[in-house]
């Protein structure tokens, strides 16, 4: 909430004959928006068709995309701009993911790898599998904090 304050700056003009003086009053407030671009990449889906393709215009005249950005774009190119059902399914995913990923022992999550592997080599499934891998370490994490056994170096390798 703005709190109403004095001004920065106050100018007068003084008495001019005719007219009494002038009084201005200069308030300025500004508020500045950062965020990664990880969190961009996760807005981007959600953003209006205009917003998208104002993002995709932007970034092809950049290249600055980050790899979860471009991502996000070439989701959003495949499945189609603004698609709220998209959206829900991504997030759907995402929420079955975690839930097996908390019930699962450790060798299902070294299959869960191979199957993103192979997602990733599928078009319409590479964004998908992209945000699951990034996702990775989370689930390795809840797995650690029950299993104790070790996992194997291949698995971890995505290629």
């Amino acid at each position: 909430m703005i709190q109403y304050e004095a001004p920065i700056i106050k100018e007068s003009t003084g008495y001019m004959g005719n007219y009494g003086p002038d009084l201005m009053h200069w308030y300025h407030y500004g508020a500045v928006m950062i965020w990664s671009p990880d969190a961009n990449a996760s807005l981007l889906l959600t953003q209006s068709t205009t917003s998208q393709l104002n993002w995709i215009s932007y970034f092809n005249r950049t290249q600055q995309a980050t790899k979860a950005e471009a991502t996000s774009l070439e989701f959003i190119v495949s499945t189609g701009l603004n698609s709220n059902r998209r959206s829900e399914r991504e997030a759907n995913y995402t929420k079955i993911f975690k839930q097996v990923t908390e019930t699962i022992p450790l060798p299902v999550l070294e299959q869960l790898v191979a199957v993103l592997r192979e997602m990733s080599g599928n078009k319409q499934l590479r964004s998908l599998a992209a945000t699951q891998t990034d996702n990775l370490p989370d689930y390795f994490e809840t797995i650690y904090s029950r299993d104790t056994h070790g996992v194997k170096a291949g698995t971890l390798s995505l290629k």
